[in-house]
């Protein structure tokens, strides 16, 4: 899957750094959020697609801006 069919599947998950992606014994992926472990205002498995939320963080690029 390209990165713009995941945006367009998950939303912003795709792109945050507090996105875990959980696999199954079935070979399913799920989208844990990270945050969920330490605020409950997050769940756990967001409904997807995710487009609006406070803890989207992006996740850093390796390439430093000249």
């Amino acid at each position: 899957m390209t990165k713009s069919g995941s945006l367009q599947i998950i939303g912003l998950c795709a792109a945050c750094r507090h996105v875990r992606p959980i696999k199954s014994s079935r070979g399913s992926v799920f989208v844990m959020c990270g945050l969920a472990k330490t605020n409950p205002n997050f769940p756990k498995y967001p409904p997807l697609p995710v487009i609006k939320c406070g803890g989207f963080e992006p996740v850093e690029s390796d390439v430093a801006d000249p």
